[in-house]
């Protein structure tokens, strides 16, 4: 399996945004004034193996290009609770509207690499593999796998090819 394309992630990233938030995040829209500038951190809450931060990444550039996004993790990379993994700079309402998505894109697919991480470090040292056989929804097959392959070389993945 291949790592996504920024095409796919940025496909996948504007319908999670589409479904999120529509026409808009009213709350953001009505609160926060237009001009508002914010800087965010997205810290790690505990121990992890990290994945998804270019969809993060993504996310924010999609509400606004002009963004500042520097990543400060990488995917695959084991980290400490309390590390930061990314900020971002710019315009508050598109900070505020893209976070939600960010922040599920790289919990998700983080909670998958770190547990499969805990299943490769059990059989290491033997000959055992481990054989995911997964049956993806077929908007979101990309980022499901993925999380696997930053776990280890140690995997076998394979992917049902029809949805039902």
């Amino acid at each position: 399996m291949e790592k996504l394309s920024q095409a796919e992630i940025q496909r996948l990233v504007r319908l999670a945004l589409e479904e999120d938030c529509g026409d808009g995040d009213v709350t953001t829209l009505a609160t926060v004034p237009r001009e508002a500038q914010a800087r965010a951190v997205m810290v790690a809450h505990q121990p992890a193996v990290i994945a998804g931060l270019e969809f993060a990444a993504t996310a924010f550039k999609e509400l606004n290009t002009e963004a500042k996004i520097d990543l400060k993790a990488r995917d695959g990379e084991h980290v400490a609770a309390r590390t930061p993994l990314l900020t971002v700079a710019g315009r508050a309402q598109p900070v505020l509207t893209a976070e939600r998505i960010a922040l599920n894109f790289v919990q998700r697919l983080s909670g998958i690499a770190t547990l499969t991480a805990k299943f490769v470090e059990a059989v290491k040292g033997t000959k055992a593999r481990i054989w995911i056989h997964a049956k993806p929804h077929p908007d979101c097959a990309g980022p499901r796998n993925m999380p696997w392959l930053v776990a280890a070389d140690r995997i076998t993945v394979s992917v049902c090819s029809t949805w039902c």
